[in-house]
């Protein structure tokens, strides 16, 4: 074989490898992915006896609709206050997150409930890993240690498997079909309410607000500890 023929052998070969890599379906598992309108990606939490203090950062839908259907994304990050006492809902407060390389400061706003104050946060990763809140109000200032509820157990990625493989039935029967999914995806962690050391990753699949599949997947074993299929009919 002559040196030309072996040049052209060879790339037919390599067009077959980059194409047939090209044209490889995805699997079920990867489409869900792509359907993710919220994916949540840091939890700091910490608290006394007088504040709970939180910081939340989310990939998520610029317009946040739950309609089935995923739109821009973007980065959003925010701090929230929650007074664990009634006279400490009439303050003015202003915080400082303290970070490894660097503060940010800032003041709260009442949320329209009453019983949260919030701020949202840009710039967050300039100040390095964030290590405490100071919360000032009046003459005071409480220092709050934060914890990183993500730093242990399975992350996003692991419970969007597992809730994947909870409705897996349903999610390949809907995917084969002309219409597809239909649904977005929403994955939040969420801490144990009773004020326990658990957390949980609830994992949403959703069409509209009456109508989703969701799980919750404890973030440290993996177990599904509750599953809930909601549909009301029009």
């Amino acid at each position: 074989m002559n040196k030309k023929a072996l040049v052209i052998l060879s790339l037919t070969v390599i067009l077959c490898v980059v194409l047939g890599g090209c044209l490889q379906q995805k699997s079920n598992l990867e489409k869900v992915n792509d359907l993710i309108s919220l994916r949540q990606t840091m939890l700091l939490e910490g608290g006394n006896d007088d504040f709970r203090v939180s910081i939340n950062q989310t990939m998520q839908e610029e317009l946040f609709i739950a309609d089935g259907k995923v739109g821009k994304m973007i980065e959003k990050t925010d701090l929230t206050v929650k007074p664990n006492k009634a006279e400490l809902l009439d303050k003015t407060y202003k915080y400082t997150i303290v970070g490894e390389k660097g503060t940010l400061e800032g003041e709260l706003v009442k949320d329209r409930l009453g019983v949260l104050f919030v701020d949202d946060i840009e710039g967050i990763g300039n100040i390095g890993r964030v290590l405490q809140v100071k919360v000032k109000y009046d003459d005071q200032e409480v220092t709050i240690e934060l914890a990183d509820k993500m730093s242990r157990g399975i992350g996003s990625t692991e419970a969007l498997e597992i809730a994947y493989e909870t409705f897996k039935d349903k999610i390949d029967e809907a995917l084969a079909s002309d219409k597809g999914l239909g649904r977005e995806v929403y994955i939040k962690m969420v801490s144990d309410k009773n004020g326990g050391e658990d957390s949980y990753w609830y994992v949403s699949f959703i069409a509209s607000t009456s109508d989703y599949w969701s799980v919750l997947v404890n973030a440290i074993s993996g177990e599904v500890v509750s599953k809930r299929e909601h549909c009301i009919e029009k």
